[in-house]
């Protein structure tokens, strides 16, 4: 086509080059290369394809929305940007779970549109949706959600009793105390160590609970934690 000739209409160029700067960025991805087995490209290859070409999809799809907002230009020279979108790629081929691609999706959204979060967070922050289940974010967003109602919490029973009516999900004491656990080793959330645990063998001492301060603050969701929700756009609904 001649150079006259091309359509540089606004309806041509606005989802064809978001769609271009993402498929060219992940085109260089690669896949196991030179294995020829049938069974490895029946059950690895293929499905990774599948994944990955619905992952490109949904990403332009999501960025298509922002493109008034967006330089595409400048958004494909960004590093940040550029690493944290290969990174989420890398997760979501990893998963079937549509809740942590819609996670990822979102990230990538935050990397675009230059929310203030530095490049190293934001590639843990990535790795955290990929290490965590949906029910952790879940989790994270509803204490996040309800804080305030939640600062006196004393029993991790109650707190599990109260997540459950809130998401109608299904969970155990020693699933729920996993979540936790999960949350409090990233500095996602901060929990008293004068919270009374599900069994005897778990509780803190009577003389702890009798120091207990009646002001003290038995969770806390951390600046870390807050600033994860708002990257990822977790929220305290159901799984």
């Amino acid at each position: 086509m001649l150079e006259d000739e091309r359509d540089d209409s606004p309806a041509t160029t606005a989802g064809d080059r978001i769609h271009a700067l993402v498929k060219g960025t992940l085109g260089s991805v690669p896949l196991a290369g030179g294995l020829a087995a049938e069974l490895f490209g029946m059950f690895v290859v293929s499905p990774y394809q599948r994944r990955l070409q619905i992952w490109i999809e949904g990403v332009a799809e999501r960025l298509k929305s922002l493109d008034e907002r967006l330089d595409v230009v400048s958004l494909a020279n960004n590093e940040t940007f550029v690493s944290t979108l290969i990174q989420a790629t890398q997760a979501a081929v990893r998963t079937h779970r549509q809740e942590k691609i819609l996670l990822l999706q979102h990230a990538v959204l935050s990397a675009a549109t230059g929310l203030p979060v530095p490049a190293d967070l934001q590639s843990t922050f990535v790795r955290y949706v990929d290490e965590l289940t949906p029910i952790h974010f879940s989790l994270l967003g509803f204490l996040l959600e309800k804080e305030h109602k939640l600062r006196d919490c004393g029993a991790y029973h109650t707190l599990l009793g109260l997540f459950i009516e809130k998401t109608n999900l299904r969970v155990s004491p020693d699933e729920f105390r996993l979540l936790c656990n999960d949350l409090e080793i990233r500095l996602l959330v901060r929990f008293s160590s004068s919270m009374e645990d599900f069994t005897s063998a778990y509780r803190p001492s009577t003389l702890l609970i009798s120091n207990r301060l009646e002001h003290e603050v038995m969770l806390r969701v951390t600046d870390i934690g807050r600033e994860l929700v708002r990257f990822v756009g977790a929220n305290g609904g159901s799984a």
